[in-house]
Order: C-alpha cells, then structure tokens, then sequence
C-alpha cells in the first residue's frame, strides 16, 4: 500500500498556508497528507493534483472522520479549508464559521 505520495501542487499550497499563519506538518502513512494549524483549530488535509483519484482507505476515512478534513486541490481550496479565502490577488479575507464544512 502506497502512504502520502506527493503531489506536484503541495509545495505551493505549504507556502500558502504558511503565508497566513498556519503551523503545517506533514503526515506519514496516514489517509491525509497535511496537518495544519490555525486560530487554535486543527485541519487534515488531503492535497490532489487536479486530476487526483482518492484511494478507497482515503475515501474510508473522510466518511468517518469527525473532524475537520478536507481534499484540496489548489491554493484557494487550501486557504478556504483553514478559514480565509482569496477575494483578489493578494487580498486575504476570513471566512465566517457558518459558511466552512
């Protein structure tokens, strides 16, 4: 069984969220690819090249899991998935809790 190949776009989501102040650590051997922090939450993230298929154990484990986990395929979905979202180059926004799954 293959664990946490990287995709090609994971350095830039990294920096991206590093940008904004999130912690990041990288997983190994789990179903998700990233941990990052931010305003004191924890998000599991899982990074896709824009054509990238989820394993079966991926999808298994984003069924279940309870907490915050999301598959991220850019910049923006990254950004969004930890709470800020790009209205405009260079321009960071919050976004409001209601509206984060």
């Amino acid at each position: 069984m293959r664990f946490n190949k990287r995709d090609n776009n994971e350095a830039e989501i990294v920096t991206a969220l590093q940008r904004v102040g999130c912690s990041v650590a990288y997983a190994e051997r789990q179903p998700y690819d990233l941990l990052a922090g931010r305003a004191g939450r924890t998000y599991l993230l899982e990074i896709k090249d824009r054509k990238g298929r989820l394993r079966e154990s991926q999808l298994v484990f984003g069924a279940s899991w309870k907490g915050h986990y999301k598959v991220v395929r850019s910049v923006e979905e990254a950004l969004e998935a930890v709470g800020v979202r790009a209205e405009q180059i260079g321009g960071l926004t919050p976004v409001p809790p209601s509206d984060r799954r």
